[in-house]
């Protein structure tokens, strides 16, 4: 399976890991089952994206673009959504500028080369937020 998508016990972090080549049904795949684990929940979800060993060819990468940019439930620019990427590839960069645009919903997007230091963010970020929600 090109994808596996999995939430970290107790804590509002999905994990997407992509493997072998990724096309749209994959990513597709991915925002279903991110919108099934967040189901009702208004909550933030923090979903990191690993690309590690995955790959793709520049018309699924469009593709990937226009279905990210949807805004339904558990893609990229659904607001509950924040991503984080994991990997060095290209089309991490290429996936980050074309949804910063306006157009494409403008979302800024982290990006590590490894999962802990990615992970390591996001729970300074949950941390931070919980020390605001506090006072």
């Amino acid at each position: 399976m090109p994808v596996v998508v999995n939430r970290v016990e107790d804590k509002p972090i999905i994990i997407a890991t992509f493997s072998g080549t990724v096309t749209v049904a994959d990513v597709i795949q991915t925002f279903q089952q991110s919108a099934e684990i967040m189901g009702d929940d208004e909550q933030s979800y923090h979903r990191i994206t690993d690309v590690r060993t995955a790959n793709s060819n520049f018309i699924e990468m469009l593709g990937v673009i226009k279905e990210a940019s949807t805004g339904q439930p558990g893609s990229t620019t659904d607001p509950r959504i924040k991503t984080t990427f994991v990997g060095t590839t290209t089309w991490i960069a290429f996936f980050r500028n074309a949804l910063q645009n306006p157009q494409f919903g403008g979302k800024s997007m982290a990006a590590f080369e490894n999962m802990d230091d990615a992970l390591a963010s996001i729970h300074v970020q949950l941390d931070n937020n919980q020390d605001l929600h506090a006072s």
